[in-house]
Order: structure tokens, then C-alpha cells, then sequence
């Protein structure tokens, strides 16, 4: 009888996760220490062509690496990678932008690829909001960015209490926070509309506590 725990040759050891979120890990130091050298003019990346054709080809090389191992993680490795091509293609906000949302996307990889990674929506959600500020830059004004900002964060815990594979139910206290900031933010701006909405708000309070009081 033979003992042991060598592979075979026609089976061959499938990479643990562990071992994928260290390849993961790797690449991304690899990535940031590469931008991070184009950016202090030590290697000549920053925003040329050869920088983009660099990054897309590290993209390209991870989706490879993610398709031959099945391993998710390296595919989300592969989309700041892209983003970062793009940043170096692109000039200015929309370079800026493309990163986050390249970022962003390979988090929405995750959970589509595997629902119960639901905490993936969260980041998904911050890095695509940020994406729309950074991609408007300084022609929008403070008070809309930062509407835009909770509506976003709004938006995409209300994603994730209700439209998942994998319901949150805590997450509607979290939405309904950040859409009270956006109101808050969107409304002090214009004087007369708070005092409308407290109105509303009363009126409608006591139209339903008479309704109540009807039916009882």
C-alpha cells in the first residue's frame, strides 16, 4: 500500500485562497511601488504610453493567472490594474476617476462571482461615488459633492439591504442615515425648503395618526 501525499502528476494541486489573496497582496505592493516610482520621476510611467501599456499588460497577465487557477482574487487584482492603465492613458480628473472605478468594479467582481462576499457591495458603492466626484473635480460645488456623496453611500447600502443574493437587514439604518445627510446637505442651501419639509413631514404624520384612530 503506498503512503504519502504527493499530487500526481494527472492531478495536480488546485491553489488554496490563501495562497491567492498572497498573489493578490504581492501584485498590488508590485502595482504601488510601480506608480509610486513613475510618480517620483524615478521610472518614466506617469501618464504615457508606456505606463499604460505596462499596467494593461500586468491587467492582462492577472486575468490569464485568474482564468488558468479559477482564482477570484486575482481577478480582482487585475481591475485596479486596468484602472491604472487608464490613469496613465488619461490626463486629469477623468484619468483619476477610471482608477476608482476600475477599482470598484473588481470589488463588484467579488460578489458577483461569489454572493456571500456581500461586504464587497460596501467598497463597490464608495469607490464608484468617488469615481463621479472625482471625474467633476472642481466644477462641482462643495455643497453638491456632498450630496452626492450620501446619496451615493445611500444608494448603495440600500443595494445591499434588499437587491443582494444575500439580504442585509441592518443595512437599512445606514441608508436611511445617509439619505437624511444628502437631504440635509442638499436642502440647507435653499431656505424655505426645510421649513416645507418639516411641514409635510408633520402633516403627514397627522393624517396617519387620524387614519389610525378611524380604523380603531
Amino acid at each position: 500500500m503506498h503512503h504519502g501525499s504527493d499530487p500526481s502528476p494527472s492531478n495536480p494541486r488546485t491553489p488554496s485562497p490563501d495562497s491567492g489573496r498572497t498573489a493578490v497582496a504581492v501584485v498590488l505592493i508590485a502595482i504601488g511601488v510601480l506608480a509610486l516610482a513613475g510618480t517620483l520621476g524615478f521610472v518614466p510611467l506617469g501618464g504615457g504610453l508606456v505606463g499604460a501599456l505596462l499596467f494593461a499588460a500586468v491587467g492582462a497577465g492577472l486575468v490569464w493567472l485568474a482564468r488558468r487557477y479559477a482564482n477570484d482574487w486575482l481577478m480582482f487584482a487585475a481591475f485596479p490594474a486596468f484602472g491604472l492603465a487608464f490613469a496613465a492613458a488619461v490626463q486629469g480628473n477623468l484619468g483619476g476617476a477610471g482608477f476608482l472605478a476600475g477599482t470598484g468594479a473588481g470589488f463588484l467582481a467579488l460578489v458577483v462571482a461569489e454572493p456571500k462576499r456581500w461586504w464587497a457591495v460596501i467598497p463597490t458603492g464608495v469607490l464608484f461615488t468617488l469615481a463621479i466626484l472625482a471625474w467633476a473635480g472642481d466644477a462641482m460645488a462643495e455643497p453638491l459633492g456632498g450630496t452626492i456623496f450620501f446619496l451615493g453611500l445611500a444608494l448603495t447600502f440600500a443595494v445591499l439591504w434588499r437587491a443582494t443574493a444575500r439580504p442585509q437587514p441592518w443595512a437599512v439604518f445606514p441608508a436611511a442615515g445617509c439619505l437624511a445627510m444628502a437631504l440635509l446637505i442638499g436642502l440647507a442651501q435653499a431656505d424655505w425648503v426645510v421649513p416645507v419639509v418639516l411641514i409635510v413631514i408633520g402633516a403627514a404624520l397627522l393624517v396617519r395618526e387620524r387614519l389610525r384612530h378611524q380604523r380603531g
